[in-house]
């Protein structure tokens, strides 16, 4: 990679914005787990149904974006990734919401829209700093009364979905 007019290894590349979009990716290599300074991994529009351990070992990791792709669950070790600040996994085929979803804290950005998830988990609201939350074209028929607490800034979508009401606390959140 030409860094400033220097050439360097992508792996020594800071911070890094890894676009993989577009693709025919059906998996990565565990090695992707070097690339230590990738912060945002963008692999969207690809052929992926599962991620390797490796991403873990990606200290300044921050954002993932698994739009349209093959994905039918997230995979658990997912939710241990608590640096994660944006992560998206809209327009797959996703039937679950884990409630270790809660376990994400520093979640800034979150977008599962597009996917076939009955039930959002009450975890939901240890998302505190949320600022952008899409569960919209869905089959979410309610949303749980702990979901009414959290306070997203931007954005909240759930459009598209079978709601037949809403939780208490949701004319208090601040989203728009």
């Amino acid at each position: 990679v030409d860094d400033a007019g220097r050439r360097r290894p992508i792996a020594e590349v800071p911070n890094l914005h890894l676009f993989l979009n577009q693709n025919q990716i059906q998996t990565l290599p565990d090695e992707i787990g070097r690339l230590k300074q990738v912060k945002f991994l963008y692999l969207e529009f690809n052929q992926l149904a599962t991620l390797p351990r490796a991403l873990l070992e990606m200290d300044a990791l921050e954002g993932m974006y698994y739009t349209a792709n093959r994905f039918t669950a997230v995979p658990p070790f997912v939710f241990t990734m608590t640096r994660l600040k944006k992560l998206q996994f809209a327009k797959n085929q996703l039937t679950e919401f884990p409630p270790a979803i809660g376990n994400l804290t520093e979640l800034r950005h979150f977008n599962f829209s597009g996917n076939r998830i009955p039930a959002v988990p009450a975890t939901m609201a240890k998302l505190t700093r949320l600022r952008v939350c899409d569960l919209s074209d869905n089959m979410i028929h309610s949303l749980p009364e702990e979901f009414g607490a959290v306070q997203i800034v931007n954005q909240l979508r759930v459009r598209h979905n079978p709601l037949t009401t809403l939780p208490a606390g949701f004319a208090t959140m601040r989203a728009t």
